[in-house]
């Protein structure tokens, strides 16, 4: 899966609010570095 979709599926779970951020890195298959950047950007 291209990393523009990972972020793009990382970013609707993390809307959801039902996942914790490493299930979500591991489901999307990104660093969880990234899930955390993703996740401050959200609530920024």
């Amino acid at each position: 899966m291209r990393d523009e979709l990972k972020q793009k599926l990382a970013r609707k779970m993390i809307e959801r609010g039902e996942l914790s951020l490493e299930d979500i890195a591991d489901y999307s298959e990104l660093p969880i570095e990234k899930v955390k950047e993703l996740a401050e950007n959200k609530t920024a």
